[in-house]
């Protein structure tokens, strides 16, 4: 998926386009942030009611920050001239071989069409290329189906339910994994 400059450039799954966003759609962010949320509340560590309290500015600077960066993406799917989802990837202060993938929607009407493979794909290429060594994300208990989606791209679970916080009656996510370099070949063992 490179472009010019390095950047990402948009690929297509059937009727679903998938593409960078651009530094001028934090309007659009906003929108398809607080769309997920409303379909799917407990998938995501945001509530709407916090997403909906941030200020036009700060939707505007995560749009620029995603914008051919080596640190920050957010890929957008479109079906038609509509936009019907996000993946957003991003690279922990403390952990510059890792990236994150986060806020993964589709919108229900178009579901099962490719988009959220197309998605992945996306934020897999983008990991690798920026030279990441592995692609962590976090998945609700019960949403078997992006379970399955994620273990179909290579991702492998990493333990039990974690909480958001200490706080017990807060949402719990399960950690999923994906290495982008395959581990070495052990020698074989030597012959008597």
């Amino acid at each position: 998926m490179a472009g010019p400059a390095g950047g990402q450039h948009a690929r297509r799954t059937g009727d679903i386009l998938v593409r960078p966003i651009t530094a001028d759609e934090g309007p659009l962010l906003r929108r398809l942030r607080l769309a997920s949320v409303a379909d799917a509340a407990m998938a995501f560590w945001h509530t709407a009611e916090v997403l909906s309290s941030w200020p036009a500015d700060e939707w505007t600077r995560l749009a620029r920050a995603a914008t051919d960066s080596t640190t920050d993406l957010i890929v957008l799917a479109q079906h038609g001239d509509q936009a019907v989802g996000l993946l957003q990837g991003l690279t922990p202060s403390n952990r510059p071989w890792l990236r994150e993938l986060a806020s993964m929607w589709i919108a229900p009407r178009v579901r099962g069409q490719g988009g959220a493979d197309a998605l992945v794909l996306a934020a897999l290429d983008w990991s690798y290329r920026v030279g990441a060594e592995a692609v962590k994300l976090w998945v609700a208990p019960g949403n078997l189906a992006a379970r399955r989606l994620y273990t179909r791209h290579g991702f492998v679970v990493l333990g039990g339910p974690e909480p958001t916080t200490s706080d017990p009656l807060v949402r719990t996510f399960i950690p999923m994994l994906r290495t982008l370099y395959p581990a070495a070949p052990r020698p074989a063992a030597p012959r008597p």
